[in-house]
């Protein structure tokens, strides 16, 4: 159980078939990425390269 925020592309299956519903009926214009993490994670060298490399593709 829980909530998230994402897009109807990346959820359509499952959308359509019931396993996740809309609380609300509530849409985002665009394309936009979020990248958040604890700042003193153990990993945060490996986080942050990822994160490094995402924004490199934007």
């Amino acid at each position: 159980q829980g909530i998230a925020i994402l897009s109807d592309v990346l959820v359509a299956r499952e959308l359509a078939s019931g396993t996740l519903v809309k609380a609300l009926d509530l849409s985002l214009p665009g394309f936009g990425f979020y990248f958040a993490w604890v700042p003193d994670h153990p990993r945060h060298a490996v986080i942050q390269s990822f994160h490094d490399w995402m924004k490199s593709l934007a």
